[in-house]
């Protein structure tokens, strides 16, 4: 059972990434499970180069490297500086075992690796925070040898439980129904990262870039939540991720903040000390780039 603290502030990034996944050479036996399958479909071998785009605290970047061992080479790469100063100080202490790491900081949208150069770039949960996810999947199939393979694991967030479905739907009242109507809109905003895709559109931008052998995989990873005064609080007036609006501050901009507030009162009301599962849709990614001549 959790509360919504799951959720990161938005000043302590790193410290919300340590925190959830734990210790990246020990983590926590989700995110282990996780970063294994991400590298198993990666197919990382001995002696390979692969860039963990989107580092964050190292989880698949310390894996990599002890596939790839000191013939190898891992990039990790994070527009975060904490980020990579994290990662830094966790290879310093084993200099010989993770010193096939370097460390670039770069957007997944303007990456400066050079092209064909990477046998396998691994993600996890990074196109979540990128708008224009086909320029990010063109930079990946870019950067990638022919033969280079693609894995990858994001939360479909489009797919999450609405507000209304935690309390058994909107039935016939005006404000939740208003309420849904405000949420589905922001489910399709296109110039959200987080609500812009889901594995129909992945698919497409995966094609379009020119990838093969595409293969996504759709699974379930359900939580239990207990809404108590902190994770209610956090629901509507903590970001989801570093950087974003709050739910209230992206609702309010979709219906009447009078007409809001009565209604964040109402799912107060039936959700105040109730544990519900929450049912968080994830999907896993796997594609390579054609071999030349094929």
């Amino acid at each position: 059972m959790t509360t919504l603290s799951d959720n990161p502030s938005p000043a302590d990034w790193v410290g919300w990434l340590a925190e959830r996944v734990g210790d990246p050479l020990a983590p926590a036996s989700y995110w282990r499970r996780v970063r294994d399958r991400i590298l198993k479909m990666a197919d990382v071998k001995p002696g390979e180069r692969v860039l963990d785009l989107g580092c964050g605290t190292g989880l698949l970047t310390f894996a990599a490297a002890d596939l790839v061992g000191p013939a190898g080479h891992v990039i990790a790469c994070d527009p975060d500086a904490a980020c990579l100063d994290h990662c830094r100080a966790l290879a310093q202490r084993d200099a010989e075992r993770f010193g096939c790491i370097d460390f670039l900081s770069a957007t997944a949208q303007d990456l400066p690796v050079e092209s064909a150069s990477l046998d396998a770039v691994v993600v996890r949960s990074v196109l979540t925070h990128v708008v224009d996810k086909a320029a990010a999947l063109r930079q990946i199939f870019r950067v990638l040898k022919p033969g280079g393979r693609f894995a990858a694991y994001e939360p479909i967030t489009r797919r999450d439980p609405f507000l209304c479905d935690l309390i058994g739907g909107p039935g016939d009242n005006p404000l939740l129904r208003a309420l849904d109507a405000a949420e589905r809109a922001l489910r399709n905003d296109p110039a959200d990262p987080l609500m812009n895709f889901d594995d129909g559109t992945l698919a497409g931008d995966l094609q379009s870039a020119g990838f093969a052998e595409i293969d996504l995989h759709r699974s379930g990873h359900t939580r239990r939540i207990l809404f108590d005064a902190a994770a209610l609080h956090e629901l509507w007036r903590v970001p989801m991720v570093t950087g974003r609006e709050t739910l209230y501050d992206l609702l309010v901009r979709r219906m009447p903040a009078g007409d809001l507030d009565a209604a964040v009162e109402q799912v107060n009301a039936r959700l105040r000390g109730q544990t519900v599962p929450f049912a968080q849709v994830v999907l896993w990614i796997s594609a390579r780039r054609p071999r030349a001549g094929k």
